[in-house]
Formats: structure tokens, sequence, C-alpha cells
């Protein structure tokens, strides 16, 4: 192959990834390792690939685990990262060592719906798979301090991320046949998955740096976190209610029991009275958990565009949109009764964040 011909892949690669000529220069890497080294991968990839369905069937044992994504790098997108290392750091990678540098040639996503699920997974996956590196928790700014506590508890290391991309990261080890491979097991909520594929396909290649799209970026990460709020929420609420239809249900056995009696002294028509209270204030209770539910405030963006007489219409700005869906109020914990502030007042949280430890998100 002739340098000119090399040269020109070259530069069509470059444009199509959005990487300056001057930073490829920089890197020191020569083309001809670089095609050297996508070369070895393509004919690595059949054993990827089997590597990676093996670490799929494994993952699929956990019930806690709602789905899952595997993918194999793409050889071009294994050259755009090799050059983007090197961009950033200093470091030696080659035809015989890129596989240990380049951790993620097997990529697995396991997705799981509630937030506290993690915790089961991560687990599975200590004890299934002998580690390449620490598991890496990346959070977001304003994190609660007890997520960030629980993640290190259990032997993460806690990264914020500048985007505010959520996740738990493990570099993993299996041997299926003589040679080692390493993979990338990124455990997530589906929310967050759903953020993560719409923020990658927006910013990249060309849409880093934009600021505008960065704002609503950044807006549409909070919802997502807040929908995998109002998900555990709803999955508390379920499991409350549940417990409350039993407890009811108990005692209304018990009270016709008691009535059946028919001939009763004082102290059982007090007893009864205690129980028929009882089981007014459980029903009270239940009531006050599922009143808030009825008071979401019906959030109209399309106002924005609906101009008055006279007048041109108005994008909603970032900061307008935000300002709109976010909120703060003083709630009440049921189970400490210490009053917490709270974000979406309209749908409150029964637990403050220190007694609901970090199956919650408060943020």
């Amino acid at each position: 192959m002739g340098s000119e011909q090399i040269q020109l892949k070259l530069a069509d690669f470059l444009k199509a990834y959005n990487i300056g000529a001057e930073d490829f220069e920089k890197t020191g890497l020569h083309w001809e390792m670089l095609t050297e080294i996508y070369a070895r991968h393509c004919n690595q990839f059949a054993q990827l690939q089997t590597t990676a369905d093996y670490i799929s069937q494994r993952l699929r044992e956990p019930p806690a685990i709602h789905s899952l994504k595997i993918r194999i790098k793409h050889p071009e997108h294994l050259l755009e990262k090799i050059i983007r290392k090197k961009v950033k750091a200093t470091l030696e990678i080659t035809p015989e060592n890129y596989t240990t540098c380049i951790t993620d040639l097997i990529g697995i996503r396991a997705l799981h719906l509630f937030k506290d699920q993690w915790r089961d997974i991560h687990t599975f996956v200590m004890n299934t798979w002998e580690l390449h590196e620490a598991p890496i928790a990346y959070v977001r700014e304003g994190d609660p301090k007890s997520v960030l506590d629980d993640f290190q508890k259990h032997g993460c290391s806690v990264q914020e991320h500048p985007i505010g991309y959520r996740s738990v990261h493990y570099v993993i080890k299996s041997k299926p046949a003589k040679e080692v491979h390493l993979a990338e097991v990124q455990v997530r909520t589906l929310f967050e998955e759903g953020w993560s594929e719409i923020d990658h396909q927006i910013r990249y290649p060309y849409n880093t740096g934009d600021p505008y799209l960065s704002e609503f970026l950044t807006i549409f990460n909070r919802l997502a976190g807040s929908a995998d709020e109002m998900g555990t929420y709803i999955k508390f609420l379920s499991q409350h209610m549940h417990e409350q239809n039993r407890k009811f249900s108990s005692l209304q056995t018990e009270l016709e029991k008691t009535i059946s009696k028919l001939n009763i002294n004082a102290g059982e028509q007090e007893k009864l009275q205690r129980q028929v209270k009882e089981l007014r204030e459980i029903a009270e209770a239940g009531s006050r958990l599922l009143n808030p539910l009825s008071n979401v405030p019906n959030l109209r963006i399309s106002s924005y565009l609906e101009p008055s007489a006279g007048t041109a219409p108005t994008w909603p700005t970032p900061g307008t949109i935000l300002s709109s869906l976010l909120g703060t109020d003083n709630c009440t914990c049921i189970q400490c009764g210490q009053k917490f502030s709270e974000q979406f007042p309209a749908l409150p949280h029964p637990l403050c964040p220190k007694c609901r430890g970090g199956g919650f998100l408060a943020k």
C-alpha cells in the first residue's frame, strides 16, 4: 500500500470523526500501526463475540437485570478511541498491547428498573468474575452523600462526571478459551440508558461544544433522574399500600370475630372501639399518601409558543423550563418525623434522604 493512499485514508478518517490533523500529529501515532491494529481487531471479532455471548448468558441469571445490550467495538471506533486517548494522555499503545489498554473491546450494558437494584447486580458481578480494576461509579454533581457513601461502601471508586452521566462500570476478565479477554460491563437504569443514548447521538462528533444543546441535555439529564426517582417512589408506594392492606385485612378479620360474639362487656366494647379507630387511621394514612398525586401541576410548554395578540411566538429557554418543572417544599418524614426539603413537592417522598438511604436519589 503506497504512502499517498494511506494518507488519503487517514485524511478521510480524521474528517469523519472530527479529529484535527494537528491533534493527530501530536499523538505521535503512525497510521500504518493503527491499520495493523485495525486488521488484528477484525481477525479477533468472532472470538470477542463468543466471549461476549458467554458473559451475557451469565448476566441473565440475576433477576434484577431487566435487559442486556451487547456490542463488540467497531474497528474504526477502536482507532478513534486510541487517538483520543493519546491526545489526552501519554501512554504507549501498540498492536501487541492494545487489548489491555482499551478495556471495552467487549461492551455489555446491564439495565435495571429501580435504582437500588444495582446492589444485587454488583454482588453477582463481584462474586462471578475477577476484576481488571476497581469498579467505577459515575455520579452527577449534587447527588446525595448517602448515595456516594453507598457506592464507596461496596468498593466502588466514585467519580463525578462532567455532563451528569450516571452508571457503574466494571472491567472484568473472562477466559472461555485459552486467551483472557477484558470486557466492560455497565450497570444503569433504563432511564439513564435512554438519556445516555440520546446525549451521545446529539453530542458526537460535531456538537460537543454547543452550549445551548448542552444546557438542554443537562435539563434532560435531570428529568431522567427524576423519572428514576418517581419509579422508586411508585415501588415504595406499592409496597406500602400492600402492607397497609394486609394490616387492614387482618384487623378486619379480628373485628368480625369480635362482633360475632354479640354478647360483649364494657372491656370488649372498648377493644372494639380501639380496633375501629385503628382501621380508620390506616385508611386515612393511605389517603394522605395518595392524595398528593392528584395535585401534580399541568405544565404546558406549548403555551410559550402561543403568542398574545400582536406579539411573536417565543421558544422556551432552558432556564424557564427548569424553573417550571422544579421546586422545593417542606416535607415530613413518616419514619423519623423530621422536616426536610424536597424537589417535586407535588410528588413528595414519604421518607427523608437519611431514612431512605441509597435507594432514593433526592436530586
